[in-house]
């Protein structure tokens, strides 16, 4: 029976560096080579904000230049990426992996996932939509008197701003 991605990403080996006999990937011979691990590109993930996208290619240069190496593989990052996403798919109704924020729509890899380009779209979407400013009536409630946000009304309450959620 082939192993569910939960089974993948906690069997996964830790993060290492390796020192490379042939060149791979663009990186010479006697070059160091960051291994990455699902777990590692979860909390990466998971530290990017809300409406905000990383391209894999700085994620990779950044994981490098964090573990000395010269650079991180990109195929077991690639791979690394599905493990995590699958996951994050199988956990929706709980706390998903937001992968939506690394794997860009129009990659190969997002036609390889069993959710599509079309749920990144969306979700990327849904992160993207417009910070709707709350106005206060001040005078009349005619609209005169509006204030604009980051202002405070003539009675000194804050005006907030609130994130549209589609329904």
């Amino acid at each position: 029976m082939p192993k569910s991605w939960d089974e993948k990403y906690r069997d996964a080996k830790p993060p290492h560096v390796t020192v490379l006999a042939k060149a791979f990937a663009g990186v010479g011979v006697g070059e160091r080579l960051f291994i990455a691990a699902p777990a590692l590109l979860d909390a990466r993930i998971r530290a990017i904000p809300p409406g905000r996208t990383l391209d894999p290619v700085a994620l990779r240069a950044d994981l490098a230049r964090e573990h000395g190496a010269t650079a991180t593989c990109p195929t077991s990052t690639a791979i690394f990426l599905r493990i995590v996403a699958e996951r994050a798919l199988e956990r929706l109704d709980s706390d998903p992996t937001p992968f939506w924020r690394v794997i860009a729509p129009d990659s190969p890899l997002a036609r390889k996932l069993s959710c599509g380009p079309d749920f990144i779209r969306h979700r990327r979407s849904l992160e993207a939509e417009p910070a709707i400013a709350l106005s206060v009536h001040t005078k009349g409630g005619h609209g005169e008197g509006r204030e604009s946000p980051g202002q405070r009304s003539e009675t000194g309450v804050a005006l907030n701003t609130v994130r549209a959620t589609p329904v």
